[in-house]
């Protein structure tokens, strides 16, 4: 039997072509393994605010990738999901009688595995309700127009955001583009 055309024997895997063989073979964690010399890493000096700007402004950055969570959210006055009147709570309140695996681990009715067990529930009850969580009077907060401006400025990549809240893509800041690059 013959091996694939990119399979690294060092490593076990079956790689899609040559130039992603090439670039396995260059990484840090197959060269360990065929015991070669492995490059340090390089280490970023931390940024100062200003420092930041100065790089946005001189065009240093020219591919930004952006991560949020609750706080660019608790900004705006929405709780996160773990505080007092957050999501967590009331997902006990509202569902931990009728799905009792809830009131010790909340998070488990938005999972998928979730959706599977209770299909009729989750689209008869449980997502018209979530889909009027959000909170229509929040607005967003400089930190999000701030992301938003870095779309403007032709810097932003993607923006992965573990928030379900909409003020990413509010209508203060909609646009088809711009919505393209959130990730929620």
């Amino acid at each position: 039997m013959s091996l694939p055309p990119h399979w690294c024997s060092i490593c076990g895997k079956d790689l899609q072509s040559a130039r992603s063989l090439a670039e396995h073979e260059a990484g840090r964690k197959h060269r360990r393994r065929a015991g070669l010399p492995v490059r340090p890493r390089r280490r970023w000096a931390p940024l100062t605010e200003q420092e930041l700007f100065d790089g946005l402004a001189a065009g240093t950055y020219r591919r930004v990738v952006v991560c949020t969570g609750a706080g660019v959210s608790v900004a705006a006055g929405i709780p996160d999901f773990r505080s007092k009147g957050g999501l967590f709570e009331t997902i006990r309140s509202r569902f931990g009688e009728s799905f009792p695996e809830v009131l010790s681990r909340p998070e488990t009715l938005l999972s998928r595995a979730f959706v599977t067990r209770h299909p009729d529930a989750w689209r008869d009850e449980i997502s018209p309700w979530l889909a009027t969580w959000k909170q229509s009077a929040a607005r967003p907060t400089p930190t999000h127009r701030f992301c938003r401006w870095l779309h403007d400025q032709g810097v932003l990549v993607r923006l992965y955001t573990q928030n379900v809240d909409g003020l990413h893509t509010h209508e203060d800041l909609f646009t088809a583009t711009w919505a393209e690059k959130v990730v929620e």
